[in-house]
Order: structure tokens, then C-alpha cells, then sequence
């Protein structure tokens, strides 16, 4: 009876980590109570309890099942004999486990969030995945230095999370292929030491109080996530008093809003821009270095709150968010099928939704975005992904 006591608690405890998944992921971990886990299994908060002590528990038992899931499939891979047979055996692993598991990117929005020994095992787990996942790109790439693997093993989880986000009109065959493809090409990809330094971004504080208020927030929400900033550090930060902050913002979520919408709409002006001024026929080309150069510049940490933050925003201004996102998506596939003609619609949007996810991913990495040769091998990753191997 215990047993069966055991197995029927099991079950209840992986029916309320899947049902949180899924909420996490429409309605972000600050916006979902205990209460909301309990009502979506007909049970009463009291009893989600008995399974998990708060609601931080459920988030880190779910993303750190996650992790552990890609940890687990990288080292089944690296079992595999011989070893010049593992990276194909982890691509199969990953294609299948994006099917498996529809939310297995959520740990990317939402490991902000953990704290304590939550963090760390978190931590451990993406130590044990990035730290596989190198070892058996040296099997593929033994020519290349551990800085570089390092680079390579977090592009190559990167775009396994990306291919998770959407289904993209592909069956699960199909979007296997494109994985493994978009995976093949990121392994093979030159990585050639400039030899420049890095560039250092110059410190700026903006002349209008208004300017200073959405600076001070970009750089608070990008450190610090939107939910743990009060309105009173970035009035602090930006040398306002609070009456000055609600003279132009009436909430923080208009600050957010107002954060993230410069977010869309400044890719936007960078791509115009571009495209306009400097024409030459390959516009594909011009997009991959105009975002590149966004996202390693002042403005990069936009892209982080954009793709982090603005589930916090109300329906409509998250709405507003997408349809702007998805015209310049269009932008990137019609630029993509010109030069690739025989690329289908489907798999065209799946390529771009995975170049534009691991460019945003990478650049809010210290140890990748700090390398001096990052814009060269950013512009690098983002072409494999979209184009495959040269």
C-alpha cells in the first residue's frame, strides 16, 4: 500500500509540474499563484503543499527537470561508441526531445527567477549540459581550442531551445531534419581570431529626464528582471525625483512598455536604415550585420528584456509587441528566400525565429558576449543558422 501510496504522489507531483510549465510559460512565474496551480488540477492550494513548499520550488524542480532532461541526453551521447558517432547520436536526442517536451525552453525566460539552492542546482545542471556538449563537439571540431567549443556548445543548446518556441507548420520528422541541419551547420563554422580588441562602449547619460527614466529601467530590468525593480530604484538611478517618474510614466508596467516597445521598433529603424542606405542586393547580409551590430551595441540589453519582460505586460501591449516582432521577422524571410529560393515558407520562419533567439540568447552571456572576436563569430553562427554550412 505504501508503494502504490508513493507512485500515486509521484504522479500528482508531475501532473502539478506540467500543468506549472504551462502556465509559466502563457502567463510568466510572477503572474501565476499557488492558486491557479492548484485550480488547473482540481485541487485546493493547501494540498499543492503537500508536494512542493512554494511556488519557487515548483520553478526550480521544473527548469531544473529541464536542464536535467538535456544533461541526461548529452550523456547518453557521449556513451555512444565510437566517438566519432556521438555528436549524430545527441542531434537525434535533441530533435526528439523538442517534441517531447513543448516547454523545454522555458528555463530560458525564467531562471532569472531562481534563487538560493534552486539557483545553484540550476547552475550545476547547465555546468554538466555546456561541459557534455563541449566534449562531444571536440569529437567534431578537435581543431579548435576549449574557448571556442565553449562558444559553440552554448550556440548549439541555443538552437535547440529556439526550435521548441513554435511548431512553424513542420511535422516532427520534418523540423528534426531542419534542427539537425541548422546544428550540423553551427558545428562546422570557421571560427578565425580578428585579432582587433574589443570594443568598449562609451558610458552615456541622456539629457531629457524622460530619457534618463527609460535608461535607468533598461539597465535595471536587464540586471535585475522587471519584477524585482521598484519604481523607486529607477527614479533613484536616474537622478529623478518619484513625482517626475509618474509625471511620464503612470505605472511601471508603462515603463516596460514603454522599455520594450523602443525594443521592437528599434530594430525596425536599424533595418530600415540599413537597407535603405546601404543597398547592395544582399539584403540578408545587411540584416545579419545590422542586428548583430544592435544587439553587441548600447542597445543590446533591449533584446534580453523583450524576450524575458514583456509576458508582464497587459494583452494588448504584449499583442502590440508580437506584430511588430513578426514584420521584421518578415523582413528576414523574404531576405532569406531570395537567396534561397527553394526553402519553404515553414521551414524559412523556423530558421530566422532560431538566428534571432540565439543572438539574443548569446549576447547575455558575459563569458561569449566578452570575447574579443564575438561580432565576427556571432555573424558567423546567425548564417549557419539560416543558410547551413558554406
Amino acid at each position: 500500500m505504501a508503494g502504490g501510496t508513493r507512485t500515486v504522489s509521484g504522479k500528482r507531483r508531475d501532473q502539478l509540474l506540467t500543468v506549472s510549465v504551462g502556465l509559466f510559460q502563457d502567463r510568466g512565474f510572477h503572474n501565476v499563484s499557488m492558486d491557479d496551480i492548484a485550480g488547473a488540477v482540481g485541487l485546493t492550494g493547501p494540498a499543492v503543499y503537500r508536494h512542493f513548499a512554494n511556488k519557487q520550488a515548483i520553478l526550480s524542480a521544473a527548469l531544473t527537470g529541464q536542464l536535467a532532461a538535456v544533461a541526461d541526453v548529452v550523456a547518453a551521447a557521449r556513451e555512444v561508441r565510437p566517438e566519432t558517432e556521438q555528436w549524430d547520436a545527441l542531434t537525434r536526442a535533441l530533435g526528439h526531445l523538442v517534441f517531447e517536451s513543448p516547454n523545454a525552453h522555458l528555463w530560458r525566460r525564467e531562471r532569472r527567477h531562481l534563487v538560493g539552492e534552486g539557483a545553484e542546482e540550476f547552475r550545476n545542471r547547465m555546468r554538466d549540459a555546456l561541459a557534455g556538449t563541449e566534449a562531444i563537439v571536440a569529437t567534431r571540431r578537435p581543431d579548435l581550442a576549449s574557448a571556442e567549443r565553449g562558444v559553440l556548445s552554448w550556440a548549439v543548446l541555443s538552437v535547440f531551445s529556439a526550435a521548441g518556441t513554435g511548431r512553424y507548420a513542420l511535422d516532427e520528422q520534418q523540423q528534426e531534419a531542419e534542427l539537425r541541419a541548422m546544428l550540423d551547420a553551427v558545428v562546422a563554422i570557421e571560427l578565425r581570431p580578428t585579432g582587433s580588441a574589443k570594443h568598449e562602449l562609451a558610458v552615456r547619460i541622456p539629457a531629457g529626464r524622460r530619457e534618463r527614466i527609460i535608461e535607468a529601467a533598461t539597465e535595471l530590468f536587464a540586471v535585475e528582471g522587471y519584477y524585482a525593480v521598484s519604481i523607486e530604484q529607477v527614479a533613484e538611478r536616474s537622478g529623478n525625483a518619484l513625482a517626475t517618474v509618474y509625471q511620464h510614466f503612470a505605472s511601471k508596467t508603462d515603463l516596460l512598455y514603454a522599455v520594450v516597445k523602443r525594443g521592437a521598433e528599434g530594430a525596425q529603424f536599424v533595418l530600415a536604415h540599413r537597407l535603405t542606405t546601404e543597398h547592395d542586393g544582399d539584403d540578408l547580409s545587411l540584416l545579419v550585420d545590422a542586428h548583430c551590430d544592435l544587439a553587441l551595441g548600447p542597445h543590446g540589453r533591449l533584446l534580453g528584456i523583450v524576450a524575458a519582460d514583456r509576458i508582464y505586460l497587459p494583452v494588448e501591449q504584449r499583442r502590440e509587441i508580437y506584430r511588430i516582432e513578426e514584420e521584421y521577422g518578415e523582413e528576414w524571410i523574404r531576405a532569406l528566400r531570395a537567396v534561397r529560393p527553394d526553402m519553404s515558407l515553414a521551414v524559412a520562419r523556423l530558421r530566422v525565429q532560431a538566428a534571432l533567439t540565439v543572438v539574443a540568447e548569446l549576447v547575455q552571456i558575459a563569458r561569449v558576449r566578452d570575447r574579443a572576436d564575438i561580432d565576427a563569430e556571432l555573424r558567423a553562427i546567425s548564417r549557419a543558422i539560416l543558410l547551413g554550412a558554406d
